[in-house]
């Protein structure tokens, strides 16, 4: 996956440098994510959350034809549609459902940005997706996963 450069869009997303007027870019389309934790924006502060050593806890998975992802959280699978604008940032999560099993040890913190709504905006490298949500107070820090 190569970094993805704003400078490289055109103004409905589409890649000038390479040639491409013709579609929308998604770069999160295809992609699956770990999550690394929680880091409030004003500090750094990383919160790792808990169960570690659960594979598939705090996995995030982007269809790779739609705007639909699967995560999962400590307790539950989710899933939900989303929209990006790429030339604004913007990220958000337009359905979202799942399960409802309680949540053990920090699953609630992962879930509720999702079920609450307030993710507005991402930033994207080429190993590193960040999700804001909480007026850009917090973020979720993914990482890149093989498939």
């Amino acid at each position: 996956m190569s970094s993805y450069n704003k400078s490289n869009l055109g103004e409905n997303g589409a890649n000038v440098e390479n040639g491409d007027d013709s579609e929308n870019i998604n770069p999160l389309l295809g992609t699956m994510r770990k999550l690394a934790g929680i880091v409030e924006s004003k500090t750094g502060l990383l919160k790792v959350l808990e169960p570690i050593n659960c594979l598939k806890c705090y996995t995030l998975s982007f269809d790779s034809r739609k705007n639909k992802f699967a995560t999962f959280s400590s307790s539950n699978e989710l899933v939900g549609c989303y929209s990006i604008s790429d030339t604004m940032f913007s990220f958000e999560v337009t359905l979202f459902g799942g399960t409802k099993v309680a949540e053990i040890e920090d699953g609630s913190f992962y879930v509720a940005p999702f079920w609450k709504k307030t993710i507005q905006s991402f930033s994207l490298n080429e190993n590193e997706l960040r999700l804001y949500y909480d007026n850009r107070n917090y973020y979720l820090l993914f990482n890149i996963q093989e498939l």
